[in-house]
């Protein structure tokens, strides 16, 4: 049961990470500043929106380490399950981040939007 909460907390930080990062780059990469933060802000609400309703009755869609951790304080999360979920959570959403940070290093996806 644990397993199936850490692969549903992963795919939700996926889903979250790569919405938010891929909408931030394709801001930048059209140059399209003066509404880019509502862009941004639009794609994290709609991909927490997203993640929340596909994963939220499996592991709760605590998708950030943070709100694990002030669940676990509030006693609404076991501290068994902590160390775990943070850890995987930080590591897809760095994975992600790294990932992104290469293709646009190395100037892929501005091959995408030229």
């Amino acid at each position: 049961m644990f397993a199936r909460k850490l692969i549903a907390e992963v795919a939700g930080t996926t889903i979250l990470c790569l919405f938010g990062i891929s909408a931030a780059v394709s801001v930048v990469a059209a140059g399209n500043e003066p509404s880019g933060l509502l862009i941004v802000a639009l794609a994290h609400g709609l991909a927490l929106m997203a993640g929340i309703y596909a994963f939220g009755a499996i592991s709760g869609a605590h998708f950030n380490p943070t709100v694990t951790i002030a669940l676990a304080v509030s006693g609404r999360v076991p501290w068994r399950e902590v160390p775990a979920t943070s850890a995987h959570n930080s590591s897809a959403a760095s994975w992600l981040l790294r990932w992104f940070t290469s293709c646009t290093a190395l100037g892929l996806l501005k091959r995408v939007w030229a």
